[in-house]
Order: structure tokens, then sequence, then C-alpha cells
């Protein structure tokens, strides 16, 4: 299925959007079928403040971020390159005279992903392209940008042409000898990433950055009671990643590097930093 129809069906079916269409359709059922219409707004309207409150979008999220940071003692033998997937871009942003860079989200994972290799010394590769069809610089070239421009951190392989988590870890398996890696993505991101690319042919040690749960004790404060759009963010999130892996399981339960046919790499030579 082409990648913007999946991200149109994935807006419908999420919150609010889905909230808010049930809400709707309960207005619009209500005028004949008031009793149904009722529980359908009753439903729809309840279960989007209970998405809202910070408990609930915590607890959502803790089961997907079971993965602990990675333990640096490992030391380099560990792994054999470090992978940094990309989150998205910032298109268009004025404060860099209207171009592209990459989204915070990805930022993020770039931050890390230089600490990791300034501590371990392994060679780094840059994964994303761009689902605009082309139109865009494709997303491993402005991460390639930001850390040789605001990381001075050298890159030895970039992948251009992969839309998604699927192709992330199908592509890399075509551009990266390396099989032992060490994986770094958002936690909330790295049950589906590290299930793909384990599935690829890779022995994936998972090094997950921004954290929105932790891993001590449940200590919640009378203000995760009450709704905010942090909640409902997190939320939306925690819930899109379910989505994906119970997507993923179905359309790529199987699938290999094999496969994948028509893909574009770009091999970036090792760099010094100036």
């Amino acid at each position: 299925m082409d990648i913007l129809w999946v991200s149109l069906i994935k807006t419908l079916v999420l919150p609010p959007t889905a909230n808010l269409l049930a809400i709707a359709a309960a207005l619009v059922i209500r005028r004949r079928w008031r009793p149904t219409g009722s529980a359908l707004f009753g439903v729809a309207f309840g279960s989007l403040v209970l998405l809202a409150l910070p408990i609930v979008s915590t607890e959502l999220a803790r089961p997907l971020e079971n993965f602990p940071p990675f333990d640096l003692a490992k030391g380099p033998q560990a792994a054999s390159a470090i992978v940094i997937l990309g989150g998205g871009r910032y298109a268009d942003a004025p404060e860099y005279r209207y171009r592209d860079t990459v989204h915070s989200r990805t930022l993020t994972r770039l931050r890390y992903g230089a600490y990791l290799a300034a501590h371990l010394q392994l060679p780094i590769a840059l994964i994303g392209g761009d689902v605009s069809g082309g139109s865009r610089a494709a997303e491993g070239m402005l991460m390639l940008d930001v850390m040789r421009e605001d990381f001075n951190t050298p890159v030895r392989w970039v992948e251009t042409s992969s839309r998604n988590t699927a192709e992330n870890a199908m592509y890399a398996r075509q551009l990266l000898s390396e099989r032992r890696i060490i994986l770094v993505t958002n936690a909330l991101h790295m049950v589906r990433s590290k299930r793909m690319f384990a599935q690829a042919g890779f022995e994936v040690l998972p090094a997950p950055t921004d954290f929105t749960t932790d891993f001590g004790p449940r200590a919640y404060t009378i203000f995760a009671f009450v709704p905010t759009t942090g909640g409902l963010t997190q939320s939306h999130a925690a819930l899109h990643e379910y989505l994906g892996i119970f997507w993923y399981h179905w359309r790529y339960h199987g699938a290999n590097s094999e496969s994948v046919v028509d893909y574009k790499v770009n091999h970036v030579p090792p760099t010094a930093p100036p």
C-alpha cells in the first residue's frame, strides 16, 4: 500500500481524529436513534478524555519502552556499527532560510548516536529516505549535515531511499556488511525497530533514547489525573506504535532484504573532524 494512503488511514483511526469523527457521527445518529447516538457520543468523548490523562498515556507507553538505556560498559566489542534511524524532517524551516532540516525527534537520536560513537569509537550509519516521492532531499542527507556541522561526528554510511521502519531495516541490510549493530531510535519506537532489524538479519543491541516513562517506582501526583494535550500526544504516539506493530506483523512477516528491489544507497567515506 502506498505510504501516503497508510498515513491517511493512520490519521483517521488514531486519536483525536477517530474520536472527533465518532462524535460527529453520534450527533447525526442521535436525531433518529437517540439511545445509540448518546452511547456512541459517550464512548467517543469519554475515551478522548481518558487518553488525555497522563496516567493513561504513561501506562500505554510503558510496555513499549521495555529496553533499558544502552550500557556503555559493554564497550566497542559489543557491536561493529551504530545505526541511527531517521524520525522525520522539519520542512522549510524559516530560521534556516526556509531549508529543510531534521525534526526534533531525529535530532535527539543523532545527538545520542554521536554520544555513543564518541565513547565507543564505532562507525555510524544514517538511515532515512524521502516519503514525498523524491521532491525533497532524503532525510539521511539532512542527518548527515547535522552530524558533520553540528556534532562534528564522522559518518561512514548513508541510506536515502527507505520510507518506513521496515524499509529502514531491509535497505540497511543491503548497505552494511556488519551484522552486529547498536540501534538508535526513540524508546517508544524500539520494539518495532528491533523486530524489523532482527528479521532483516541483524543482531541488534538496542540503544533507546528520549524515554517518556522510567524504570523506577510508579509514583503519580494529582496532576496525572488532569487531562492535558501532552497526555493526548503521548497516547497518540503509543497507540501509533501498537498499530504499527500489528500492521508490520501482518504486512512484513517473513519478508527479507532479498525481496527489496530498486533501492539506492550512498556510501560516504569516513571523514576526520575538522
